[in-house]
């Protein structure tokens, strides 16, 4: 790994190796984390190959940890496992986010192991959102009559802003309810949106992306209105309406 990045140092521990935030002593707190691991169920396992836990530590802080068995990753063929884990790329988009002005879960470290030249295993690990819900959590459990819901055209608006700009870039996200947060306390005027699992984005290979993909990923944010309970099309109607606007503004711009 060598990914330089002036909010992380390098760290070694036992037999990983990666990056942790100066600002989060994780050699301090190794141990307690490696215990929970090992006598806790995960908290989400849709797949065998990438678990992911909930930890609290003994200071109130709550982490997620997400484990990547590289050997069994459903995109690990041999030559990517010699020189990237999901996590090394996790870190690469985090750091590209953070560059435009994406908010994303705060990131602390990310870990890898090797067996010979070829990488086994990586860890991921993010801080808990604080007073964020998820799109769909926000929108089906949301009374319509809720005052929250007085800000419903600017989240529509704010998604779409960030999806225009992603989509100018060449990167694919994931439009799905679950892995767009919003602040429960929403703050008029600032930004609002958190996007989690940063490892379903992905580069279309080109510095923007063509106009197919771009259309199948707005599809799907289109089946995420349409299961909730206080959406409409109408909403996105509007939800085209903003991001034809702000992708037409990015890309004439030249960054």
């Amino acid at each position: 790994m060598n990914m330089k990045d002036e909010m992380y140092l390098p760290i070694t521990i036992n037999n990983v190796v990666g990056y942790a935030r100066k600002d989060f002593d994780l050699s301090s707190r190794w141990q307690e984390i490696t215990t929970a691991l090992q006598t806790m169920a995960p908290y989400y396992a849709l797949k065998e190959w990438r678990r992911v836990f909930r930890v609290k530590l003994h200071d109130d802080c709550v982490i997620y940890i997400k484990i990547i068995d590289e050997r069994r990753h459903e995109k690990g063929f041999f030559l990517r496992r010699l020189f990237s884990t999901e996590a090394t790329r996790y870190f690469a988009i985090d750091r590209k986010m953070r560059d435009i002005g994406i908010q994303t879960p705060e990131l602390l470290f990310i870990l890898g192991k090797k067996s010979g030249p070829l990488w086994t295993e990586s860890l991921i690990s993010t801080k808990e959102l604080k007073d964020h819900v998820s799109f769909s959590e926000y929108f089906m459990n949301t009374p319509e009559n809720h005052g929250g819901l007085i800000f419903k055209d600017e989240i529509i608006h704010e998604i779409a802003q960030i999806t225009a700009r992603l989509h100018s870039l060449g990167i694919y996200l994931s439009l799905d309810g679950r892995n767009i947060f919003i602040n429960r306390s929403y703050v008029e005027g600032e930004k609002n949106i958190v996007l989690i699992d940063l490892d379903h984005m992905r580069a279309a290979g080109f510095l923007k992306m063509p106009q197919r993909r771009r259309i199948r990923n707005l599809v799907r944010f289109e089946s995420t209105i349409q299961s909730s309970r206080t959406l409409t099309d109408f909403d996105y109607d509007n939800f085209i309406t903003y991001y034809n606007d702000f992708y037409r503004q990015y890309s004439r711009r030249i960054d």
